[in-house]
Formats: C-alpha cells, structure tokens, sequence
C-alpha cells in the first residue's frame, strides 16, 4: 500500500514529455513476483486505477495517473534506470550489499515529487542488519518489525502450531521478527553490528598477517589488542584479542610476488611478527615467503580440507567472536571493504553443506583460511584430554 501510494503521488506531467514516471517491483524469482508481489499489489489497488497491464516483452502495469509499474527479477539488469520508487521482496535472499546499494540507487527520478525505497523479508543477520539497524536518528530510513502475532490475516492457530514445533531461534525469527544468524553459516557468532568497530589505526604498531597462497591469495592483517572479559560471576580478567585492520586478495602472482605486494602494504610486518600459512605450502612457496621476509616467524597451522584438523579453528573463530559469557576477543575495521569477495563477505557466505561439512569455495575459502590462521594461533581454543584424579 505504501508503494502503491507513492506510486498515485507522482503522477505523469507535462515536464516527462513522451517519457512516463515508472516505480520498479523485484523479487528473487519470476514466481516469488507473481505468487507474492503481484497478488498482493492487486489485493490492494482497484482495478478501476489500472488502464492497462503488459506480461511481454517486459511485465508492467500503467496506472490511470500515467504511472507506470515495472517487475524485475533479481536476475534483471537496472543499472541506469531512474525510478520513483522500489520496492525488493525477499530481501534476505539478496547475496551481497553491493547488490542492494545499486537497488536503491535507483530510485534518483529529480522529476519525482516523492522518492522511496522499500525492503522486505526475513531479518538475517549479516548484511542486512548493517543496513537497516541501528539508524533510530536517521529521519530518512525507517525499520519495521513485524510478529506473524500481529498479522491479522493470519489465523491464531497456524501461528500457535508453529510455535509449538519450531526450535526457539525459529520461532525468533520467522515469527518474533527478530534478527538472526543464517543456520548454515560455519561462523554463526560474527555479528556486523558487534564486530564491526572504530578503532584509532597505528601503522607502526606490530603487525601479524595471515596468508593464504596459491592462484587466488588472500592476506588478513591483524594488530594485537587487550581485551577486558567476564566469566558468568562478573569476576574480570584481562585477555588477548586482535583487530583485523586490513586485507589484500591477490590474484594469479607467485608467492613470492604476493610476499612483495603484503610487505608493501605498509604495515609494521617485523621479526616480532608472525606469518601464518597453511601446513600444505609447499617447499619452493616457503623459499618464496622467506626470500621477502627472511626473519619473520613462519607458523603453519590447520591443514585445509581436513575437517577434523579445521573444526577446531572453526570453533576458536566462534569463541573469539563471542564465547560463553558473551565476551568479544577479535573485531574488524568498519573500513574494511563489504564488497563480493572481500574478508567481511567471506565470513557471512562460508557455510555448511548438506551433511554439515563445510562447503569448498573459492570465493570465500582464502580469506577464511587466512583468517582463521590468525585466530587459531593466538586464541586457540581450550582441549583438555584425560586427568587422572583420585577417587574420593
């Protein structure tokens, strides 16, 4: 209703000429737009306001105002368009936050009266949250949150069921509406807004970098920091955490041309510094790492590909991100791109397969690997094996 009012808002005037205002409607799929979209826009708009509807070449619908509707999938391309308004169903299904900046870069028509942009869907944490929460002070943008509870269309007893068979974190989300993880992500505890922060950068402060070599290398840089944690009786303690500063993603170079460019960086990478690589390097990618730094501490750890030597990085990664006490022992620079193939987008899309292994991709492998390096050797998580204590 509120796109459709919009829409009735910006009527065609004498300044559009032969052109017409358009408003755009997308949706993941061609069947989420007319099973989901579509109805609901013609449940609420009356017929009488409707002059004509095209389902090909192009699906749009003129308004008696010369307001014209048009549906998009995700797929379709929109770049250049500038439209009134823009709404995106589904939203949560948007892969990245790139995609979506360019969805609302759309709505720009210097001929409309009113712009607006409008995002629904389930609340995932990830990107999503770093858009739309938090922005209380911002009179521009406005987030909703809606219970199944308060639909008035839906029947008490279906929402009842639900309740009483869906898991807790469930019911949070598809009913409560509130923000969630994505149930398969391998790094479930990373949340934007937590783990996003604004800290005072030193170049010259010491330096650790975790790198992951090969045909695609990822380089993560982390500097050193004390964190003040909690257990569950408040009692305090003083602990080491890191702060992810920067990263490089390295594409088609030898390893030693990859040693060159992250020595390059400018960071503060010395003999203090730790290197951390994958066990699996071969003889000739050492020689290349130790020819660009000849004294830095070479430290090797998990062994890709093998689930029982990766998990227990996994777990290092969730604890340092958040542990039982809730305490927060690595962050990353809010600078730090949130771009497709970046460090930020890798952790969000790293996820588990079918049978909960982790799923082998390269577009987000090397920079969790590298990553996960880094946390493993500084906050490794705690392993206890067999105790022999006497019998009381």
């Amino acid at each position: 209703m509120a796109f459709l009012f919009n829409c009735i808002r910006n009527p065609w005037t004498p300044v559009y000429g032969d052109d017409r205002p358009f408003s755009l409607i997308v949706a993941p799929t061609h069947k989420v737009l007319k099973d989901s979209a579509y109805r609901e826009l013609r449940a609420v708009c009356p017929s009488a306001l409707i002059l004509r509807e095209w389902k090909s070449p192009d699906w749009e619908i003129l308004l008696a105002n010369g307001h014209v509707i048009k549906f998009r999938t995700v797929r379709g391309s929109l770049e250049g368009a500038s439209a009134v308004s823009i709404l995106v169903d589904e939203i949560h299904m948007v892969p990245d936050e790139k995609i979506w900046l360019n969805y609302q870069a759309r709505a720009r028509d210097p001929r409309a009266n009113n712009r607006m942009v409008i995002a629904s869907g389930l609340p995932e944490s990830g990107w999503l949250q770093t858009v739309f929460d938090g922005h209380e002070d911002d009179h521009n943008r406005l987030t909703v949150f809606m219970s199944s509870t308060e639909n008035t269309y839906l029947p008490r007893e279906v929402v009842e069921q639900f309740r009483r068979s869906a898991p807790g974190k469930a019911a949070e989300k598809y009913i409560d509406g509130k923000w969630m993880q994505s149930d398969d992500r391998v790094y479930y505890e990373f949340d934007p807004k937590k783990h996003l922060t604004d800290r005072v950068i030193d170049k010259s402060a010491l330096t650790h970098v975790g790198l992951d070599v090969g045909d695609q290398s990822a380089a993560v840089f982390a500097h050193e920091t004390r964190v003040t944690c909690r257990d569950e009786f408040g009692r305090q303690r003083i602990e080491r955490g890191l702060h992810i500063v920067d990263e490089m993603r390295l594409l088609h170079m030898s390893t030693e041309a990859v040693c060159r460019r992250v020595r390059d960086r400018g960071w503060n990478i010395t003999d203090q510094s730790c290197l951390l690589i994958d066990p699996t390097t071969r003889r000739d990618e050492i020689d290349g790492l130790r020819k660009v730094f000849p004294r830095v501490n070479l430290i090797r750890k998990s062994k890709k590909g093998t689930e029982a030597r990766t998990e227990p990085g996994h777990s290092a990664v969730n604890a340092a991100f958040s542990d039982a006490d809730g305490n927060t022992r690595v962050t990353l620079s809010r600078d730090l791109s949130r771009d497709s193939g970046t460090l930020y987008h890798s952790i969000l899309n790293f996820k588990r397969g079918k049978y909960g292994t982790p799923v082998r991709n390269d577009r987000v492998d090397h920079f969790c690997d590298a990553f996960r390096y880094i946390v493993a050797h500084f906050m490794p998580v705690s392993r206890s094996g067999h105790q022999v204590m006497d019998r009381v």
